[in-house]
């Protein structure tokens, strides 16, 4: 009986441990933990954060980042800096002899780290007495505006250049545009003369949304532009150069003194070759290349060829105020 009763307790003890395990969750299934990813694992935090995409050098040329997925995922890599000038910059990398961009000067010109323009100030002027600085000019584009809409920026966009298309330097090695400028720009417009249009070329330099002086522009003689024609530079002649039937070109370097823009320095001798020009209508559009790197310019009131006949540069010429 004693037996009987022992045998009893301990298959009673039994079944009640069973019973415990089952809650303990024996019977689950194996889950597979290994991926799971411990928030304080600073390891696993640092492999996460590792980008495997191999960016090649800047001077090896390539021009995007492949990250291994769709065509959607290339990024194109910038083009500054890789010593070839590629569209909506100047120069790259590359420097050039001063002589090159203007035959008054000397040195070595450095282009600017934005590849938007070659930096003059380490250009010298050949000769101390000579002009009160140089001009060189290389500038195209493939819209000409209409001046009646380019207050319009989403239509003035269409012609503006981002660049440096006019280079100078003063004599003071004070460059034009200047340094200051996060942005420049240069266009070509069509206005009224008479019963003509003339072309001008403009160019603003801007810092901070507002214009920094001083600015430059060029003033070609009334009519549609010709095609691989030397326009002179000249201060006096009023009548041929209104009438259009001279190639002549005028050449001004504006400042704001007191409140108002005025001429600081005109273009005394020196010529602008236009090397390519297509006008759809006198109004607007077409396409013009122009370069000059001969240009010189004096305050209106040292001009060289100032005489007897032409003892100063006539107000219609000068078309502001002087500067103080």
């Amino acid at each position: 009986m004693r037996y009987l009763l022992l045998m009893l307790l301990v298959f009673t003890i039994t079944s009640c441990g069973e019973e415990s395990d089952d809650n303990n969750g024996s019977d689950l299934p194996d889950w597979d933990y290994a991926n799971v990813v411990d928030e304080n694992d600073e390891s696993v935090q640092q492999d996460e954060e590792v980008d495997k995409t191999e960016v090649p050098d800047k001077d090896s040329g390539s021009e995007t980042v492949d990250k291994g997925g769709s065509d959607s995922d290339v990024i194109p890599l910038p083009k500054c800096g890789n010593s070839a000038v590629d569209e909506e910059e100047f120069c790259d990398t590359i420097p050039v002899d001063c002589m090159q961009l203007n035959t008054y000067l000397q040195g070595i010109a450095y282009c600017k780290d934005s590849c938007k323009g070659y930096d003059l100030s380490t250009c010298a002027i050949k000769h101390d007495d000579g002009p009160l600085g140089v001009i060189h000019v290389d500038f195209k584009t493939d819209y000409i505006l209409d001046v009646n809409k380019v207050g319009d920026p989403v239509y003035a966009e269409q012609g503006i250049q981002h660049l440096d298309t006019i280079l100078g330097v003063f004599r003071d090695k004070t460059p034009i545009p200047t340094l200051e400028a996060d942005d420049v720009w240069s266009y070509a417009v069509n206005m009224p003369a008479g019963a003509k249009s003339q072309t001008w070329i403009k160019q603003f330099a801007w810092k901070a949304g507002k214009p920094v002086y001083p600015r430059v522009e060029i003033e070609f003689s009334p009519g549609p532009l010709k095609q691989n024609k030397y326009y002179k530079v000249n201060i006096f002649t009023t009548g041929g150069f209104l009438d259009g039937f001279l190639d002549l070109v005028r050449f001004r370097v504006i400042d704001f003194v007191n409140g108002k823009e005025c001429v600081m320095a005109m273009a005394s001798t020196g010529e602008v070759y236009v090397e390519f020009a297509w006008q759809d209508n006198p109004v607007e559009g077409g396409k013009i290349i122009v370069k000059a790197n001969d240009i010189d310019f004096y305050r209106p009131d040292e001009m060289p060829n100032l005489d007897e006949d032409n003892p100063e540069v006539p107000a219609e010429v000068l078309k502001y105020p002087k500067c103080p």
